[in-house]
């Protein structure tokens, strides 16, 4: 099942698991459900306001499925980041995986923006955020940021009908 625009229900809802609405971001749609029909994961602007300036939000995936969460804080206070980059580093197809999946964020999120909002971030310097980095707007394509970060990712792929992500992939083999 793709991504779909959220609704009403789906709005009160993410708002009630961020305990906040998200200031000055866009959620675009619900890009994973959990077992019972609720967001699991939310697709997000890539631009925000803040006091009435226009930031870059490298965010595109957001975890904000509360199981979800929560096993995946309990894999990093266990150092699985640590782990995970190591296994990563000695392992060639792992590693080109990670590269891949980092450009293919990046390139989905810039794809996110109208040409306007593309140039507008290209004037503002932000371009390099956007366009460039990778997940949750890391530089270093070797690491891994927060896991919650590739397990959006990694979910939001599964939806699409893709074959998720390699540190997705890891994250499940850690939760089994």
């Amino acid at each position: 099942m793709p991504a779909t625009p959220p609704t009403p229900d789906d709005q009160t809802y993410i708002a009630q698991r961020l305990g906040r609405s998200a200031p000055g971001v866009t959620v675009l749609a619900v890009a994973a459900r959990d077992a019972m029909g609720r967001p699991a994961v939310i697709t997000n602007h890539p631009l925000r306001t803040q006091g009435g300036v226009i930031l870059p939000f490298p965010t595109m995936y957001w975890l904000i499925d509360p199981v979800a969460c929560k096993r995946v804080a309990d894999l990093e206070r266990g150092g699985a980041v640590g782990e995970f980059e190591r296994a990563i580093a000695e392992d060639e197809a792992l590693l080109a995986g990670l590269h891949e999946d980092h450009r293919r964020y990046a390139a989905m999120r810039w794809a996110l923006l109208t040409p306007e909002e593309q140039q507008r971030a290209i004037d503002a310097g932000y371009a390099p955020t956007l366009r460039d980095k990778g997940i949750g707007g890391i530089a270093d394509f070797d690491r891994i940021k927060c896991l919650h970060l590739h397990l959006a990712h990694h979910l939001a792929e599964r939806t699409a009908g893709y074959d998720g992500t390699t540190v997705g992939r890891l994250i499940e083999v850690e939760m089994m």
